[in-house]
């Protein structure tokens, strides 16, 4: 499928376009699913309250009947009562059934949209009060066509389902005439309930083939092209450019933050080569030993240069330098679980600063 612009649609949606496509409401969706829900509805709420809308029925012909062989239906009471009777006796299976076949509309709809809520779709825009923009879409050859195509197969299917069902039944309905009103209720009541029956489980498969039609068109419509699918890429991540931009400026903080940090450590543990850890310890200030600054490789170097030339102790100790960098954040205490160790490096460190002063020293403990 293609876009307006004539380029084709190859690349699948990002969750940003799906999401976007929720929130104006474009979701795949069969209006024929909702119809078929309430003919289902209504079959089964015909099973539950058929019998007492047949009752009804007949009992309101008859009373209809004997009203006409009586000459009354020029009386206008007489009419009155007629409807009156009709309402009361029609009335509450038929709301019944229409109630039921409602919520299985608003059920059906809910199920397929995944209970969406779009109040972005409720929004009046230009594109969708211009009339000849609404005409376009029904008139479009395609859809058109498919909409023609499958009202007459759902015609075709139907009339089918009846005529087998009637037509060989056809002496049967024409000996009724002549037939007790028992026998003609029972027939007649068999032939509409076989009728349903068919009509329900036909138009059932056609929505099915319609809802996967319909999936299928969505998806499609869904796809970005190279430059969507580009744009989007850029949005999300930011072009190159920008990228690369801000990784130097992350080099750039970080490398203020270990110049500023380093020279007020108390040591610095390291691997010795892959990782130093900038450690600083107040007594009666801090409650634990704190971790300023750390780095592997080139910032590990470049935190060694910054303590030789400020005259901060070098510590190697490679089972402890893994772990801070590992497990310790900057400007977080050591955990408890280390506590032991690096207090006896800082206690080596104490103890040979209390001795002597001057340049740095490289201590293995």
């Amino acid at each position: 499928m293609a876009d307006e612009t004539g380029e084709e649609k190859t690349y699948d949606p990002s969750q940003k376009r799906i999401e976007q496509f929720r929130r104006e409401g474009r979701v795949c969706q069969s209006k024929d699913v909702g119809s078929a829900a309430q003919l289902f509805m209504a079959l089964i709420a015909f099973g539950m309250l058929g019998q007492d809308l047949i009752d009804a029925v007949i009992a309101n012909t008859r009373w209809t009947i004997e009203q006409m062989a009586a000459n009354r239906l020029d009386d206008i009471p007489t009419l009155g009562a007629m409807l009156f009777q009709a309402m009361d006796t029609i009335g509450p299976p038929m709301l019944g059934i229409c109630c039921l076949m409602g919520v299985a509309g608003v059920a059906a709809g809910l199920a397929q949209t995944q209970f969406l809520w779009a109040p972005e779709a409720l929004i009046p825009k230009p594109e969708k009060l211009n009339p000849f923009s609404k005409l376009g879409q029904v008139f479009h050859p395609k859809k058109l066509g498919m909409n023609i195509a499958l009202a007459f197969l759902k015609l075709l299917a139907s009339g089918t389902v009846i005529v087998l069902l009637i037509g060989g039944d056809m002496m049967t309905f024409s000996s009724l005439a002549i037939a007790p009103l028992s026998t003609t209720e029972l027939i007649v009541r068999d032939r509409m309930w076989s009728m349903l029956v068919a009509t329900s489980v036909v138009l059932g498969i056609l929505a099915a083939a319609d809802y996967l039609w319909q999936r299928n068109q969505h998806n499609e419509q869904i796809k970005m092209t190279r430059d969507e699918f580009r744009r989007d890429i850029e949005e999300q991540e930011g072009k190159p450019m920008f990228k690369q931009r801000r990784r130097q400026m992350h080099r750039d903080l970080t490398m203020n933050r270990i110049m500023a940090e380093v020279p007020t450590a108390d040591v610095i543990v390291t691997n010795p080569t892959h990782f130093a850890i900038a450690l600083r310890y107040r007594p009666g200030q801090d409650k634990a030993p704190i971790v300023v600054a750390k780095g592997m490789d080139n910032l590990a170097l470049h935190i060694r240069t910054i303590a030789r030339r400020h005259g901060v102790p070098i510590v190697e100790n490679r089972p402890v330098a893994r772990a801070l960098y590992k497990r310790v954040k900057v400007g977080k205490q050591v955990p408890a679980a280390m506590f032991q160790q690096v207090a006896r490096i800082l206690a080596e460190v104490f103890r040979r600063r209390s001795k002597r002063r001057g340049s740095p020293s490289s201590v293995h403990v």
